[in-house]
C-alpha cells in the first residue's frame, strides 16, 4: 500500500459524510413539514488567515518556520418547529504551506444535533459529529498535549431522554458514542463509551439549577481498557439573558 492510499481513503470518507450532512440539511431547510410552522436559518461564513508559525511541527529540537494560509468557507442551518428542532453545521478547513508543501492539508467538520418533544414531558434528543483534522489542532486544544503530528478522524454519535417531573424538577440519561482513528502507526485508536444520569432541581427563585449527574465511561482499544465511574454534583445561574456562569465538583 502506497502512502497516498489512507489519504485518498480519508478523503473519499469525509467527502462521503459531507454529502449526507448537506442533504440532510438542505432536506430540512427546503421540504418543511407541511402541517407545522417552522423556523429556518441558514448562515454562510468565510473566514481566511495567513500566519506566521516558527515551530510548524510543535517540535522541541528540529524547530521549521513556515507561512501558511487558511481559507475555511462552511455554514450553519438551524430548522426549528413547536415540537422538534434541529441545529447543523459544515465546514472545510484548507491549510496551505509556503515550504513545507507536505503539511498542505484539508480539515473537515460536520455537525447534527436535535431535539424533539415526544410529548409534553418527554424530550427525546440526538447528535452526529464528524472531525478530521491534525493532533496539532483540537486535540492539542482540548488536552494540551503535544506529540508527533498526525492526521485524526473522529466519530460521535449520541442520544437522551429526559423527563419533566415538575416545573422545578426533572431527570434524563444520555449515551455517547466516540470513536477517534489517527493516520500514523505510532498513535492507538481508541473508542468511547459513556452513559450518564442527571437529576436537575431548580431552586427558589427558579433561575439557579442544582445538579447531581453519575455516569460511567469506559475507554478501549488494542492495548488498553479503563472505565470510569463518577459522581459530580453542579450549579449554574444565569446572570442575564447571554451571560451564564456552570460550576461542577
Amino acid at each position: 500500500m502506497t502512502n497516498n492510499e489512507p489519504k485518498h481513503a480519508t478523503m473519499c470518507s469525509a467527502i462521503a459524510i459531507l454529502h449526507v450532512f448537506l442533504s440532510i440539511c438542505f432536506c430540512l431547510a427546503f421540504f418543511p413539514a407541511p402541517a407545522m410552522a417552522a423556523d429556518v436559518r441558514l448562515l454562510p461564513y468565510i473566514t481566511v488567515h495567513e500566519t506566521y508559525d516558527d515551530n510548524v511541527s510543535f517540535s522541541r529540537t528540529h524547530k521549521e518556520d513556515d507561512y501558511f494560509f487558511n481559507i475555511k468557507p462552511g455554514f450553519t442551518l438551524d430548522y426549528g418547529t413547536e415540537w422538534y428542532n434541529i441545529q447543523s453545521e459544515v465546514a472545510i478547513n484548507v491549510f496551505r504551506y509556503i515550504n513545507d508543501t507536505d503539511l498542505n492539508t484539508e480539515n473537515y467538520l460536520c455537525k447534527l444535533n436535535g431535539g424533539y418533544q415526544v410529548v409534553e414531558q418527554w424530550t427525546l434528543s440526538g447528535n452526529l459529529s464528524f472531525l478530521k483534522d491534525t493532533t496539532l489542532d483540537s486535540e492539542l486544544e482540548e488536552t494540551g498535549i503535544v506529540n508527533v503530528r498526525s492526521d485524526r478522524e473522529r466519530y460521535d454519535a449520541g442520544m437522551g431522554l429526559s423527563y419533566q417531573i415538575s416545573e422545578r424538577f426533572d431527570m434524563g440519561v444520555d449515551y455517547i458514542y466516540a470513536s477517534t482513528n489517527y493516520d500514523r502507526p505510532s498513535y492507538v485508536d481508541y473508542d468511547s463509551n459513556t452513559i450518564s444520569l442527571s437529576f436537575n432541581r431548580r431552586i427558589n427563585n427558579q433561575l439557579d439549577v442544582f445538579t447531581v449527574r453519575p455516569y460511567y465511561a469506559r475507554t478501549q482499544s488494542d492495548v488498553s481498557k479503563m472505565d470510569n465511574y463518577v459522581l459530580s454534583f453542579g450549579w449554574a445561574h444565569p446572570f442575564s439573558e447571554t451571560l451564564r456562569l456552570s460550576a461542577f465538583l
